[in-house]
């Protein structure tokens, strides 16, 4: 990842990454930590103090000319908002990227390239290995006209992490932060409990991969909480103006938003929580619907054939896998604790039927959590399972586990569509080695919130975007206490994860990653499922929309534009 700097090169006694100009490029997003691919084109030179200079990933620079105000209005169907919690300070999955990106910013969020970059704060300083300089950008206003103060960078941190319910990545954050200075108006000083070798991307969150999201301190003071939960005043390029949970959410163009170039074109952006992908195609035909999300298999071969209908994508976007949800017990007594049950169900399962036949399109994946294009993946280390059913039913009767029943836990995801019909499918592949499972579909936001306390036993579903970040990918998936984490009691990769947040070397990083996958490769500690694109229908109502490249969930209504 471009902007990470620090993850790819050794620093000396201190590095700066500063940025200029301003443009459209990702204005209205962020990545759920913040991740684009390894492709590293910026400059480097000599810095005082013996460090490195880099001009960083930065907006790239757009001549602003006097465009029009934003009209119309756009309907979005989405298949889920989780909580549909529209606060800035709980958030808990990607299911609600589709809100939180487009109204809330931190520091640094993702441009449309997938790579960081700087958005209220106009750089970052890495002053050594436990204390990052970030100073801000001026001149920026909310979406109410008031402008950002230091006061509001304060009040947004403690709200983020005294918040409750306090969400996962808010608890990692406020464990991780040793203090924070605020020397003057335009400086934040973050200082940390032990080494940030990825420059605070390890603690990032939906709408903010470098600091925390920022909100309005004298709006709240203005409103209260029930107010400001239903309709916060922040600095992104969207507001949002009404929320009916279990409806749907409006958000309104921010024509205060810092960067002109950035203001959205369309003035009104409706989501609609629509669960039922045949009901989202419905409205997508009749013209109820202008976007519509989750579209893939057999569905997308019939809107293709729609005149009025276009199908947009964005490759390679999302992995699914199946958990071992009994591990988190040390003390478990389950099958589960046995490797042999574990290869069993890798081996029992046909990826390529799974792609072809039910996605219609991706191909296998390795058998751990890692993508391709991951730092620290191998090839020769991390290939796709191949069926053998003759070899799982040995397995399965070694480990004494023929006839067992198992809780088999499913939801519907903006970012890996078909999770029920894929659950279903891997369920035939486990009954005919001898394993029955009772497949329980939940609400996605209730999902997350009980898989994050452990609540769930048997074996669980989770999605995930795509991470170029192998390290980022481990310690925000495999570190014990991590939100979706099921490796707390792994204590060989635990080791892995203690080193790898104390090295600052990109090549020992990575070597530390392929380590650390390895042996959840070698120990079945996942059951993986293809990769997907991720696949939006629509209606021609909308002429343009570009899309940030690697996020799977519905993202950058600013880049809109009506026909």
């Amino acid at each position: 990842m471009t902007d990470n700097y620090w993850t790819r090169r050794r620093f000396g006694r201190r590095a700066v990454l500063r940025t200029s100009g301003l443009g459209v490029a990702g204005l209205g997003a962020a990545a759920l930590v913040g991740c684009g691919d390894d492709d590293d084109k910026s400059s480097a030179t000599a810095a005082p103090g013996g460090g490195t200079t880099t001009s960083g990933t930065t907006p790239s620079a757009t001549k602003v000319t006097t465009a029009a105000k934003p009209a119309g209005q756009i309907n979005v169907a989405v298949s889920t908002l989780m909580e549909q919690s529209t606060s800035p300070f709980f958030q808990t999955g990607g299911g609600s990227f589709v809100l939180y990106s487009q109204a809330f910013e931190g520091f640094y969020n993702t441009g449309m390239d997938g790579k960081s970059e700087p958005r209220l704060a106009e750089s970052m300083e890495m002053i050594d290995g436990q204390n990052i300089r970030f100073k801000l950008r001026k001149g920026v206003k909310f979406s109410d006209g008031s402008p950002l103060t230091i006061e509001d960078i304060k009040w947004s941190y403690d709200s983020y992490v005294n918040n409750d319910p306090l969400a996962g990545q808010a608890a990692r954050l406020k464990k991780g932060v040793a203090k924070i200075d605020y020397p003057d108006e335009s400086t934040v000083v973050v200082s940390f409990t032990q080494p940030v070798p990825f420059a605070m991307e390890e603690f990032g969150v939906l709408g903010a991969s470098r600091g925390w999201p920022i909100a309005s301190k004298a709006y709240f003071d203005k409103v209260g909480a029930d107010t400001f939960k239903s309709s916060p005043v922040a600095t992104a390029p969207w507001h949002i103006t009404k929320n009916v949970v279990g409806q749907y959410v409006e958000m309104e163009a921010n024509e205060n938003y810092w960067n002109p170039a950035g203001v959205p074109r369309v003035k009104t952006v409706r989501i609609n929580l629509v669960p039922e992908q045949t009901t989202r195609i419905a409205q997508i035909k009749t013209g109820e619907a202008d976007i519509i999300e989750g579209i893939i298999g057999p569905a997308a071969d019939t809107l293709k054939n729609e005149s009025n209908i276009k199908i947009v994508d964005t490759k390679n976007t999302a992995q699914l896998t199946v958990r071992f949800q009994d591990l988190w017990d040390a003390n478990t007594k389950s099958v589960q604790a046995d490797p042999r049950f574990r290869e069993a169900l890798i081996l029992a399962v046909n990826q390529d039927q799974v792609a072809k036949s039910l996605l219609k399109l991706g191909s296998p994946s390795p058998q751990v959590l890692i993508f391709p294009n991951s730092s620290g993946y191998d090839a020769n280390i991390f290939k796709a399972p191949k069926q053998d059913v003759a070899r799982a039913k040995a397995l399965m009767k070694e480990a004494g586990a023929e006839g067992q029943s198992m809780r088999l836990g499913a939801y519907t995801s903006s970012s890996y569509p078909l999770i029920p019909e894929i659950m279903q499918a891997y369920s035939g592949f486990w009954k005919d080695i001898g394993l029955n499972t009772q497949i329980a579909v939940q609400e996605s936001g209730s999902y997350f919130t009980d898989f994050q306390k452990h609540t769930p036993r048997g074996l669980g579903a989770i999605s995930f975007p795509n991470f170029s970040s192998g390290a980022i990918l481990l310690v925000t998936y495999f570190k014990a206490g991590a939100p979706y984490s099921t490796m707390d009691n792994i204590p060989e990769i635990q080791a892995v994860i203690s080193e790898l947040e104390k090295e600052f070397d990109s090549k020992k990083q990575d070597e530390l990653v392929t380590k650390g996958m390895k042996i959840a490769y070698d120990k079945f500690l996942y059951i993986p499922a293809p990769y997907v694109d991720s696949l939006w229908a629509v209606g021609k109502k909308v002429k343009d929309w570009t899309r940030i490249a690697g996020i799977p969930y519905t993202n950058s209504f600013n880049t809109l534009t009506l026909a």
